[in-house]
Order: C-alpha cells, then structure tokens, then sequence
C-alpha cells in the first residue's frame, strides 16, 4: 500500500488543491481500506462477560499472555470479564466477597489466585457483608439489603452475614508498564 508522503505527492502533481472534493475521496478510500486490512487481522472473539467487555479487552490488548486483577469476580466462567483472557493463558488474581464464587473459582481456575474480600474505602476495623443466595444482590449495605427482601426477593433467603478485617494493601504497588 502506497504510503502517505507518496500519496500527497502524487495528488499534489495532478494539481489536486487541498480542498478538493475528488482528493478527499481519495483519501477517504485509503483510510477506509487501512482500516479495512486492520478488522482482518482481528479474529473472533469468545465473550463470557455480560455485555462483551472481555471481547473489548481482547481487541484492544496484544496477544500474548497477560495478568489481570478482576475485583468483584463473580462466577469463574458465567458473566466473567477475566475467563476469555484465562483461556488464552493469562493468569491473575480474582476478588470476590462471596464464598460460593471463590470456591468455585479455585476449583474451576486453579492458575488463578483467588481471594475471599470485599473492597472498597471504610474507616472502620471491618465491614459486614449480607450475602443473598442470589449472590448479585449481596452488599454490605443494610438499607439495600432491607430493599432487596421488600422489594425483590419477598420470601425469606438464605442469608449469610460475616465480617471481613479491613486491612491496608498501602504496601501493594502497581505499576504500568508502557507498550512499545
């Protein structure tokens, strides 16, 4: 494919001004099949997420093994922004405050390391976490969860209540690492 400085030089010697409605078609044509040879290179993508953020990441990130931190992991395969990039072979490591998600995880993604917390900013020594059976309307909100038995779930669930230590992860430190 002709480069750019090739192209501008020969529309400038058939005497094509700037303005020209033939040379912006022109170019117009040129970006669409640069773009057009990129889309190829792109394979199709097997998406876990809710609305295709995995496929999202897939686009946009190289190709090769990664590491991601999935905070609030949910269910390993079902929903997951983070098992596409698994099966692909990156590894990292899964947050998630509810127990069912992280027992499953550690069986289903044993290159993983999964953790059993809830995060989040609290000034106090631990928090109280409800866990409904339908673990998406787990808090640690007691008004939401009051909300959620009113006005959602109307039957009594099994709820779980337990305390996670708050702890400082201020020795923790990430990095970006710029893509060459």
């Amino acid at each position: 494919m002709l480069g750019p400085r090739i192209v501008t030089a020969t529309l400038d010697s058939l005497g094509l001004s700037q303005n020209s409605g033939l040379r912006y078609r022109i170019n117009q044509h040129i970006s669409w099949r640069r773009h057009a040879k990129s889309l190829r290179k792109i394979r199709p993508l097997d998406s876990y997420g809710q609305f295709g953020e995995d496929a999202m990441l897939q686009a946009l990130l190289p190709a090769k093994a990664g590491f991601y931190i999935d905070i609030g992991s949910g269910h390993p395969i079902l929903g997951s922004n983070t098992y596409a990039l698994y099966q692909l072979g990156g590894r990292g490591i899964l947050v998630d405050p509810v127990s069912a998600n992280v027992d499953l995880s550690r069986r289903v993604r044993p290159g993983d390391k999964s953790i059993h917390a809830a995060i989040g900013l609290s000034n106090s020594e631990s928090i109280n976490f409800i866990e409904f059976e339908t673990y998406q309307y787990s808090t640690t909100s007691e008004s939401r969860a009051a909300e959620v038995l009113h006005s959602v779930i109307k039957s009594q669930p099994d709820i779980r209540s337990g305390f996670f230590p708050y702890e400082r992860f201020s020795h923790l430190r990430f990095h970006l690492v710029p893509q060459s």
